[in-house]
């Protein structure tokens, strides 16, 4: 029989019509099943009664399953569906396709919140979750024609299969096939037709969590995946007539959907609470007198724990009552409770209990001791309100190579986005212009924003503190601290006093973008403990030692986009798809080549060269190797801008004539010229100019081009004037004309003839 709750289905959008609207869908159900067991059968009656509701499902054709690699179109497939039905059935796990497919499902469930329902057709649920019966047999199977490659995939599988059956759904066993039909059908109707924000279509290589789905300016808090955006968890027969009863009014009347149950029977959880569980966005849990003398209240806060584990959802513990303390360390009734479990129940599962209620006694909340409740009412649904009301940033809709990047920068830092680190972490994104340092930051910032009690994103940080100063600034940060309150500060330092009062306590997420000076970093996230506990500090900079010299924790080079990735983004901008189109393939990798991965440069001649003729290209492109883009120039060139005079001209020269070049070598000739060089390279080492690899310099191609531009802009129609001749038909016209005048100023001057690149 089922037992899914229609009611406890996630969202997606809302559709006034027959048909299901698919906003950035290609699907509304995607179709996993084992084609032996109910292809002709079962699967196809669901697939019509779904198709006859108008809603798109996706169903692999028989040839799809030819040879054992799960098929490309499927893997897109899962990934362009809203919500996943898998029929699990005696064989499903004797398919090595299968166990793939699932792996996918379940692994797009947790980055996106896919909703996943499953059918256990003729099978019992706690045989696919342990891998007993036929699915015991199959792994076994599996096992003992697989190497170490195949172990490795086998135990992906186990956990997939143990994910899968623990989520509520619907148990075929006896009884009337239709009506289940019916009511899968009626469920999956209901979830689609429920509201959600709308998510880009083309995330094209970006792992596409709700984080960087879209921006929303919208005060309503139905948000992604969840049905719920608060659990209640209590004990009945202490506050359900009275705290309880008026917290859950409150809650509602501001619109926060909240779940409640409101009668409880018996001792097991019921699979509805588990699903409510697993559909909340946060908890919040009222210990109050009695609460652990009831197991449900004690297995369903094991369960709540764990999804903050898993999950980093949030929980707020609410001390009714009691002392946080008699929680965390089972003292008063809390350890009488526990004696008298430990006496019906096994000790090992009790321990998990008393693990639960030390984690949760350990988290900040509310202690309602003495006061009004209806202050303390008011305050706990100002913070929930102000949780589910966080704007999201938004990101360009083609984000290539972002998913790479950012599971890189967590594989060097996983601190970062660990929701039960309760250290203080700042991490620093550096990197020249236009290479993604603030993509990367936003879209980190949209992926863990909800993990924290405060967010905030102070933008243009570099322009900003020159135009409206560092006061502007913090107030800013105090705004999102406190957005009803006037933060009267009068100077600087006035501010960094009141934003380490404010936040000491508080868990925040800040993110401080295009940070060019010490002092800014000082007024704005001055050290560590000006933050509480769990707080994360995300700045991006072009300065490197600016990073060392704050002592943040953790450095992340910004890096350029490969060859292929190149390529897909460039297309996206210049043909709205992610190739070439016919006779512009050798113009396209040239145009990539130009850009050499810089992700500013391809989104930028993309959008420029969209809609134009080859003949326009070719033309382009013969003018780029000589003048550069200047919407590119202008963010490249503020970098520049801030070097002292001998840090500009050690630049210069090293992009007119020494990129690629022995560090020794140069570091000799830069000092016959009194340029202080081993400075100088350090300077635009730490600024991004260049890197320097096995001792050689190596300068970014539009880097070089934009120092060579500087110094043909000294006097475009005059080379004879130019400081660095790097040119060879320049070199050569100004030799034979004899054009060359050196400055009455300068004790050198440079000629090297290189090719032109």
């Amino acid at each position: 029989m089922a037992f899914a709750d229609p009611q406890s289905q996630r969202a997606s959008s809302s559709s006034s019509s027959s048909s299901i609207s698919t906003r950035g869908w290609n699907y509304d159900v995607f179709l996993s099943f084992m084609g032996e067991d109910t292809r002709h059968n079962f699967t196809d009656h669901l697939y019509r009664a779904l198709d006859q509701k108008g809603i798109r499902t996706f169903r692999d054709h028989e040839e799809l399953r030819r040879g054992e690699e799960i098929a490309a179109e499927l893997l897109k497939a899962i990934e362009e569906s809203r919500i996943c039905v898998v029929i699990l059935s005696k064989n499903y796990a004797r398919s090595r396709w299968c166990l793939d497919e699932l792996v996918k499902i379940m692994g797009w469930k947790k980055c996106m919140g896919q909703l996943v329902l499953p059918i256990f057709y003729q099978v019992d649920p706690s045989n696919v979750r342990k891998q007993k019966g036929s699915y015991g047999e199959a792994l076994a199977d599996h096992e003992r024609n697989a190497d170490e490659e195949g172990m490795s995939k086998i135990k992906r599988w186990r956990e997939a299969l143990w994910n899968v059956g623990k989520i509520s759904g619907w148990c075929l066993k006896n009884g009337p096939e239709a009506h289940v039909i019916e009511d899968i059908t009626s469920t999956v109707w209901k979830s689609l037709n429920r509201e959600l924000l709308h998510v880009e279509k083309n995330l094209v290589g970006m792992d596409r969590r709700r984080a960087s789905s879209s921006t929303s300016t919208s005060t309503s808090t139905c948000i992604g995946p969840w049905e719920y955006e608060v659990f209640l968890s209590f004990r009945g027969q202490d506050t359900r007539q009275n705290f309880t009863d008026h917290l859950y009014a409150a809650l509602y009347q501001k619109g926060i959907r909240t779940f409640r149950m409101d009668h409880t029977k018996g001792e097991m959880i019921l699979p509805t609470t588990l699903r409510a569980i697993e559909m909340s966005r946060c908890f919040l849990v009222i210990l109050s007198k009695n609460y652990a003398h009831s197991k449900w209240c004690l297995d369903e806060l094991k369960e709540i724990m764990e999804s903050r584990r898993q999950m980093g959802k949030i929980v707020f513990p609410v001390f009714y009552h009691v002392n946080p303390s008699d929680v965390r360390n089972q003292g008063e009734s809390y350890g009488e409770a526990l004696a008298n479990h430990e006496r019906k129940i096994p000790l090992e599962y009790t321990q998990k209990l008393r693990a639960a209620l030390r984690e949760v006694g350990n988290l900040s909340g509310w202690h309602i001791q003495n006061g009004f409740e209806s202050d303390f009412i008011k305050d706990i649904t100002r913070v929930i309100l102000m949780k589910f009301s966080q704007k999201l940033l938004q990101v360009d809709k083609n984000l290539i190579g972002m998913d790479y990047r950012l599971e890189d920068m967590e594989e060097i830092f996983p601190q970062i986005i660990d929701p039960l680190s309760n250290n203080v972490h700042m991490v620093g994104i550096y990197g020249f212009g236009g290479i993604g340092k603030t993509t990367m930051a936003k879209v980190l910032y949209n992926r863990i924003g909800a993990q924290f009690m405060i967010t905030s994103f102070i933008a243009n940080v570099r322009e900003d503190s020159k135009s409206r100063g560092l006061l502007y600034l913090q107030k800013q940060l105090l705004h999102d601290i406190l957005p009803k309150r006037k933060n009267f500060i009068r100077n600087v330092d006035e501010g960094i006093h009141m934003i380490k009062d404010r936040l000491c306590f508080k868990k925040v997420l800040l993110v401080l973008d295009d940070v060019d000076d010490l002092n800014q970093l000082e007024a704005l996230a001055g050290d560590h403990n000006w933050f509480g506990p769990g707080s994360r500090i995300i700045v991006t900079t072009r300065d490197k030692h600016l990073l060392e010299v704050h002592e943040i924790d953790a450095l992340y080079e910004a890096k350029k986009l490969d060859h292929k990735e190149a390529v897909e983004l460039f297309c996206w901008n210049a043909f709205k798809q992610n190739h070439p189109k016919e006779d512009y393939e050798t113009l396209s990798n040239s145009v990539v080549h130009y850009v050499n991965g810089l992700p500013l440069g391809l989104k930028v001649l993309g959008c420029f060269l969209y809609g134009k003729t080859v003949c326009q290209w070719e033309s382009e492109l013969q003018k780029l190797q000589r003048e550069p883009n200047q919407e590119i120039q202008r963010v490249l060139k503020r970098s520049y801008d801030v070097l002292d005079y001998t840090q500009q001209q050690i630049f210069l020269d090293v992009a007119c004539f020494f990129n690629g070049e022995d560090k020794d070598f140069v570091t000799r000739i830069l000092d016959a010229c009194n340029f202080y060089a081993e400075s100088g390279i350090g300077v635009l080492g730490d600024k991004c100019f260049i890197t320097i690899l096995d001792n050689k310099i190596w300068m970014h191609d539009l880097l070089q081009q934009m120092g060579r531009d500087i110094v043909r802009q000294e006097c475009p129609k005059d080379p004879g004037k130019w400081s660095r001749l790097c040119y060879p038909e320049v070199v050569n016209r100004v030799l034979t004309r004899k054009m060359v005048r050196t400055n009455a100023n300068e004790s050198t001057f440079m000629l090297k003839v290189i090719p032109n690149t």
